[in-house]
């Protein structure tokens, strides 16, 4: 019997990281993410955020490609939400993404840091939380255009 875990945190932000994410249609659209997660015979884990990103941990299947799977949530919840009608600004997603790969044993640490995301950003901005995340993975940060 082959077993695959392969658990990555990914990182949306939405277009010029405007607050364009309702509170109220916010379990909307991490119900049509993951939906679109598991077309790609990928597993949501948790799916949370505020009003400009969303955070998600998922369980990537052996088959699973991390750009198509980005590609497939980004347009398909795009398309979705811009005639939904329940996200009157919305401009879409930003180009941008950030997916970094998490050991089994971190797991629980992240699902608690994606469900604690209102809370958290009552200290800290995107970029601020963004900065340190992608400073952590060893990489260089990138202020916003």
């Amino acid at each position: 019997m082959s077993d695959t875990t392969s658990l990555h945190h990914i990182v949306i932000n939405t277009h010029r990281r405007a607050m364009t994410i309702s509170e109220d249609a916010c379990s909307d659209m991490y119900a049509v993410l993951g939906k679109l997660v598991k077309e790609k015979g990928a597993y949501p884990l948790i799916i949370n955020g505020i009003g400009n990103h969303v955070h998600l941990l998922v369980d990537f299947g052996p088959y699973t490609a991390r750009a198509d799977l980005l590609k497939h949530i980004k347009h398909n919840s795009s398309y979705w939400a811009a005639r939904c009608g329940k996200f009157p600004m919305w401009e879409g997603w930003g180009r941008e993404y950030f997916c970094y790969s998490v050991s089994v044993d971190r797991r629980d640490t992240v699902i608690s840091y994606i469900k604690r995301q209102k809370q958290h950003h009552l200290h800290r901005d995107y970029e601020q939380e963004m900065r340190h995340m992608v400073q952590n993975a060893g990489h260089e940060w990138h202020e916003q255009e």
